[in-house]
């Protein structure tokens, strides 16, 4: 519960100063910077560009501060590409196994590769067959590394306020699409929902916000 409502603070102080969101994203792009440069920093890897081995077969998780960043990607894809997310992405809320891609994977590419939440980008192996295979293998020792010496120091950095954006994850079948505004949006416990038009945020209260502010 506690969790909860330092949720709901940091969302009261985004709805009143939505600039914050734009400081979020920028620090969470850095973040995303420093983790990609230690990655490729490692030898061995067999990950490439069309290898998508990794997307099936589970649901990805985010924190809310990368959510920002992978709905600000996917309002910038053209319509047609929306709607075909969109179709996957219902789908896969009805049910996924071993052999569902993710829904944001078009012809085994990431279609907002840009905007990968961390899972995405450190999921790593030295050996091509085992994820061809489903074989479970051990992570790279490397993650644990930069999660110690990268994000968390980072995440530490944080105005205390902020902070459960950065370590409270969030699945992407929480994503949903508004029809009548043809964009991505996220409904955070009916307490706001978030969605962007070209490069600005957009924010609207919904009752619980309402409620706990007494705002009519």
């Amino acid at each position: 519960m506690d969790k909860l409502q330092d949720i709901f603070t940091a969302f009261i102080y985004i709805v009143n100063q939505p600039q914050i969101l734009e400081d979020i994203e920028n620090y969470q792009k850095n973040i995303h910077v420093k983790v990609l440069k230690a990655v490729h920093t490692q030898k061995g890897l067999v990950c490439e560009k069309g290898c998508a081995y990794c997307c099936y077969g589970w649901q990805v998780k985010l924190t809310f501060a990368e959510l920002f960043l992978f709905l600000k990607a996917l309002n910038k894809l053209d319509n047609s590409l929306k709607k075909e997310i969109v179709q996957k992405l219902e789908k896969f809320k009805e049910r996924y196994d071993e052999n569902t891609p993710c829904p944001f994977l078009i012809n085994n590419l990431c279609s907002v590769y840009e905007a990968r939440p961390f899972v995405c980008r450190t999921f790593s192996s030295y050996d091509k067959k085992l994820c061809e295979k489903k074989i479970t293998f051990e992570f790279p020792s490397f993650i644990e590394d930069i999660i110690k010496n990268i994000v968390i120091p980072m995440e530490n950095s944080i105005t205390e306020e902020f902070k459960i954006l950065f370590n409270t994850k969030t699945a992407i079948t929480n994503i949903q699409f508004d029809k009548e505004k043809e964009v991505f949006y996220v409904n955070i416990f009916d307490f706001v929902k978030i969605y962007t038009l070209g490069d600005k945020y957009r924010l609207e209260p919904l009752k619980l916000y309402k409620k706990l502010t007494g705002e009519q």
